[in-house]
């Protein structure tokens, strides 16, 4: 899709339930509409399947779109848009419609809109495989588990695995077999892998417009 920079989804990373006696991480906080607790971690990857932005610092219980309206990544789309040279996020029905955002139509009877949700759900299908990825390499974040420690230090282990992701494709360091029950068995050669020399380039073009300016602050202290 034209000048679409990034999918982006939220996924529940499972951890411990704190005690009730800490006000500022309380456990009902961190239960989400599945009963368990979680962290509600925000996922911008692009095309090569390479995370722009990780925002790992709210608790199970919020819902998607109240993560997004937080979002540095949302402020800087909003002061950085500009009609005569768009450029969008792809989310799902969770998002609201925005200027940046293009979301899935509620109900769609006309073809073009038909069309524009099939298109939109496979393009978008690239944070979903990203994240398979994420998770079957670092089994700390796989749903089987869960994180056993402190909701922020389980934010940090969340944002580690995610730097070492990126640091593995940029430097073509295969990935182990994974699999997605959806996909099937994926290879990392079934993905684009960045190469050293392009990834100068990462940081230009439409990409850069998200990843150079805040990607980096992003990834170590959450949007």
């Amino acid at each position: 899709m034209d000048n679409v920079i990034g999918f982006i989804d939220c996924k529940h990373i499972p951890i411990i339930g704190q005690p009730e006696s800490d006000p500022e991480y309380h456990p009902r906080h961190y239960k989400n509409r599945k009963k368990f607790y979680s962290l509600n971690v925000e996922l911008i990857c692009d095309a090569e399947l390479c995370f722009l932005s990780i925002n790992a610092k709210f608790p199970g219980g919020c819902h998607d779109s109240g993560i997004w309206q937080c979002s540095k990544v949302r402020n800087f789309l909003e002061r950085e848009w500009k009609p005569e040279n768009p450029r969008y996020l792809l989310g799902d029905a969770g998002y609201p419609i925005e200027p940046w955002m293009l979301v899935l139509y509620a109900n769609p009877i006309e073809r073009h809109e038909v069309l524009f949700n099939r298109i939109q759900v496979e393009t978008r299908q690239n944070v979903e495989r990203a994240f398979g990825v994420l998770k079957s390499t670092f089994r700390c974040l796989n749903g089987a588990r869960k994180l056993n420690y402190h909701p922020k230090k389980a934010g940090f282990i969340t944002i580690a695995c995610c730097t070492l992701y990126n640091y593995m494709k940029f430097e073509g360091i295969p990935f182990p077999e994974t699999q997605n029950q959806d996909q099937g068995n994926i290879l990392e050669a079934d993905y684009h892998v960045m190469q050293r020399h392009n990834v100068l380039e990462f940081g230009r073009g439409s990409k850069g417009f998200i990843c150079q300016k805040f990607a980096v602050k992003s990834l170590f202290y959450g949007s």
